[in-house]
């Protein structure tokens, strides 16, 4: 006779943190970017939500920008100038002025104020 009251209080205690927690996705949205909304093609590997509010996506063509309206595409041709272009950024971190992502080239610095990347050679000498 106990067992049933038992579970038919962790079952109400169960429903109501569900229905509390089912409150807090009020303060998320989710998008869905396809090549549609000018997401380069290819394939995805990672991403980031920066302090500016920026999401960079990173893909085996390009790099992308969406800062929650437009995308813009650092095309890997015409972007990383001067210095091998990005192949496959495996991670993305940041300080005050600068965005980092990790490479199998290097660590890639993106400087905000000037829209440009640059490259930190981290396996000089090295072939890859």
């Amino acid at each position: 006779m106990e067992k049933p009251k038992f579970f038919l209080c962790l079952s109400f205690i169960f429903l109501l943190i569900i229905s509390k927690a089912q409150n807090n996705f009020d303060y998320f949205s989710t998008t869905r970017l396809t090549q549609d909304d000018g997401l380069s093609r290819g394939l995805i590997t990672s991403g980031l939500r920066d302090r500016h509010g920026f999401m960079w996506i990173t893909g085996n063509d390009a790099l992308n920008r969406y800062d929650g309206s437009t995308v813009k595409v650092y095309n890997l041709k015409y972007h990383f100038k001067n210095f091998p272009a990005l192949q496959q950024g495996y991670g993305f971190t940041e300080d005050g002025c600068y965005l980092y992502i990790g490479s199998t080239r290097g660590l890639y610095r993106y400087e905000y104020e000037r829209d440009e990347f640059g490259l930190i050679e981290i396996f000089a000498g090295e072939r890859t």
